[in-house]
């Protein structure tokens, strides 16, 4: 009988992801139950997570996204135009498409250039491209680590440009207790290994670009000790003696109706963007998830 209720809330558990806008939120309180306009039209079989903020004016906004696409169960990372007011997808284009899984388009911006380092376990590989903003294109891809890690993020710091990350191994499960550090001074490499941070959780992976308010940085990573993608964790990063210390500052969680959890948040001036999740099939999935934990108790 377990089995049977554990193989059906299997099939039954799907989920499904989406984006939304939201407003920055004040990086100095504890909990956040983040108020989400949900962006329109997402389907059952194609839906959108890991969003950062490209650029935005007065009536839209621009939004790089995992696309994530059912039938061929990978994920392609796309370029979304979305109107302000209605929420709707205007414009849809898709900038990269490999063989493998691509997800967490993470921008980051230098010298007058946008990059683009999504992530791409699967190859083993971290990339880096250049956006080019005239084609919608990605351009100049150059393999900046020659490992599987998720969820990369770039700091540039003391004219030190450090990636943080952590590795994907075959029990990942979606969370890490780990964060790697790798340095250079030149922001396509060589990278070379500058410390690891140990924590006591799984809530090491990578949930965001770094943010910088003045003299504070902070790192979003997940809080995946529940399950994957259960809220995003805002920690704060100081740099004494040539090393990087964290400190939990607060949590993320978005409000209904993808209130499952979430996985990434992203901010740029007046706006700030977060996913969150829903079960497909809604109350039926709580019931048999609520049934099977009594069931092996």
């Amino acid at each position: 009988m377990t089995n049977i209720i554990k193989r059906l809330k299997a099939i039954i558990s799907e989920c499904v992801w989406n984006i939304g806008i939201t407003s920055p939120i004040k990086l100095s309180e504890n909990e956040h139950n983040v108020k989400v306009n949900w962006i329109k039209g997402v389907s059952h079989c194609n839906w959108y997570a890991d969003p950062f903020i490209l650029s935005y004016d007065d009536n839209k906004i621009d939004i790089l996204v995992e696309e994530y696409i059912a039938k061929e169960d990978k994920g392609v990372i796309s370029q979304l135009v979305v109107d302000l007011k209605t929420l709707c997808i205007i414009e849809s284009t898709k900038i990269l498409e490999l063989d493998t899984h691509l997800s967490f388009p993470l921008i980051f911006r230098d010298n007058g250039k946008i990059y683009i380092m999504p992530e791409n376990y699967q190859s083993g590989q971290l990339t880096l491209y250049e956006y080019d903003v005239t084609s919608k294109h990605l351009i100049n891809p150059t393999v900046i680590l020659n490992e599987a890690v998720v969820d990369s993020s770039i700091l540039k710091f003391n004219n030190i440009y450090y990636i943080f990350t952590t590795k994907y191994s075959l029990d990942f499960c979606g969370g890490a207790h780990d964060i790697h550090i790798y340095k250079s001074e030149n922001i396509t490499g060589p990278y070379q290994l500058h410390q690891t941070i140990a924590l006591d959780a799984p809530i090491a992976r990578g949930a965001g670009s770094i943010i910088q308010e003045e003299e504070n940085i902070y790192i979003p990573t997940q809080n995946c000790q529940e399950r994957y993608g259960q809220q995003v964790v805002l920690q704060q990063l100081c740099f004494n003696n040539s090393k990087f210390h964290i400190k939990e500052i607060s949590r993320i969680s978005p409000l209904s109706p993808y209130n499952k959890g979430c996985h990434t948040y992203n901010q740029l001036g007046e706006f700030a963007v977060i996913d969150g999740y829903k079960y497909k099939y809604g109350k039926i999935a709580e019931l048999i998830s609520i049934i099977y934990k009594l069931l092996i108790k």
